[in-house]
């Protein structure tokens, strides 16, 4: 049936998209608690879709040296 497999496919793609959502949310409390290791780390597993953002790295960087 088309809608099921519409159904499975939209589920899948929210749970993608709150995952995102969630690592977005642990780097931001990462550099907010000023848990820069951890934040790298997790920036590291997250390369794919940081990359997508221009600037991303660089800004962190010049936050970081404030």
């Amino acid at each position: 049936c088309l809608g099921l497999k519409f159904a499975k496919k939209k589920k899948i793609f929210i749970q993608q998209a709150d995952e995102t959502i969630a690592s977005i949310i642990r780097l931001g409390d990462c550099l907010e608690r000023g848990h820069f290791t951890s934040f790298w780390e997790e920036a590291e597993k997250r390369q794919v879709l940081l990359a997508k953002v221009p600037g991303f790295y660089d800004s962190v960087r010049a936050c970081m040296y404030l």
